[in-house]
């Protein structure tokens, strides 16, 4: 019989099988991809990478980095998966941690970071989700704050997602966090066969989600110039929710990069 390396959380519950001698990737949590061979040591142990694990062991040893990870011909998002967003500037955001119904009208995906990523474990809900990211060893500690009323859950499985706003009770479905505003037809220019339908300024650039639905990856994030004429560093994705996550991602990179070095002023005007 063929032996299986079960991986589980680090609660025991199991995510995940695949065949002895086999491997995995992980995703770290600023995105870097390893490839990790897998063996087979007993019913409790698995060689990852050279270094033996306890059942559930790694999956903390992960969670802890905000990583995820899945069989090497899978994704994350198609196992289980789930990211925090949190507001980047409390202080100048009149909504932080405040109820939808008061957050409702001023609600604005960009005005979110992400904070963590970790999987999903088979009957996860959001009300377990809030109890661990509030536990006083929670993963991720020195890193972001206990999660919080305003901050955004994205759950992702099987290809699907959706985004949860943590209200004073319960949870309330914000589908627009992951539909950001697109532009007016009139102002979407082809780039490469591509249409950009989404363009966010900042500092001396610019951001830009483009569709081309013939395309074999049909969506695309550029960085671009603020007229979005020239495009570059192209992320092509075949979900739109994919090229949309990544373009926030990329925004807050750049976000961070222009808070620790501001463009001149003479570069905002060109």
């Amino acid at each position: 019989m063929e032996k299986e390396i079960i991986f589980s959380d680090m609660y025991g519950r199991e995510l995940f099988r695949i065949p002895d001698d086999s491997c995995i990737h992980v995703i770290s949590f600023d995105g870097q991809r390893t490839t990790y061979p897998c063996k087979y040591v007993s019913a409790a142990e698995t060689n990852i990478g050279g270094c033996i694990y306890e059942r559930g062991t790694f999956a903390q040893e992960q969670a802890e980095k905000g990583a995820v990870f899945a069989p090497s011909d899978q994704r994350p998002e198609d196992i289980g998966m789930y990211e925090i967003h949190q507001i980047r500037s409390t202080r100048q955001t009149d909504y932080a941690f405040r109820s939808f119904e008061e957050a409702r009208n001023a609600f604005q995906p960009l005005d979110y970071t992400r904070a963590y990523a970790g999987m999903l474990a088979p009957n996860q809900f959001l009300e377990h989700l809030f109890s661990l990211h509030n536990a006083g060893e929670r993963p991720f500690g020195r890193r972001m704050r206990s999660m919080s009323v305003s901050d955004v859950v994205v759950i992702l499985k099987g290809g699907a997602a959706n985004a949860h706003y943590v209200d004073s009770f319960g949870f309330a479905p914000v589908p627009r966090f992951l539909e950001p505003d697109t532009l007016p037809v009139s102002e979407r220019n082809s780039i490469s066969g591509y249409t950009v339908t989404v363009s966010v300024p900042i500092g001396n650039k610019a951001f830009v989600l483009a569709e081309n639905p013939r395309a074999v990856q049909p969506f695309v994030t550029w960085q671009s110039s603020r007229d979005n004429k020239n495009c570059e560093w192209g992320h092509y994705y075949d979900r739109r929710t994919d090229a949309v996550r990544d373009l926030y991602r990329r925004l807050n990179q750049e976000r961070d990069f222009q808070r620790d070095f501001p463009p001149k002023k003479r570069d905002l005007e060109r």
